[in-house]
């Protein structure tokens, strides 16, 4: 079961509880890793995922599919112009 909205930097994962989203995260994180001189964010990578129950880290497709092997609600996808592709959203879920 999906748990929590997580981001991996690199080897690090930052993770919120439910109901954060992935913007949350990165707000908390941001100024952690911002570069004052380059006027930028100093990690390369930022891959936007999730937690299992077993703190498993999902990038978006692979959480989708977590969701639809588990039999877990994926939900909002019914609202006009709302995305139906193959990635999970928090949206999704909380």
């Amino acid at each position: 079961m999906i748990v929590a909205a997580a981001i991996k930097l690199g080897d690090l994962v930052c993770s919120m509880p439910q109901p954060a989203r992935h913007a949350d995260i990165l707000r908390q994180i941001s100024g952690l890793y911002w570069d004052r001189q380059r006027h930028s964010h100093t990690y390369e990578t930022e891959v936007q995922g999730f937690l299992d129950d077993e703190g498993q880290f999902l990038d978006r497709r692979a959480a989708y599919q977590h969701c639809l092997d588990n039999t877990q609600r994926i939900g909002g996808r019914d609202r006009p112009n709302s995305y139906q592709g193959e990635e999970l959203y928090s949206e999704d879920l909380w």
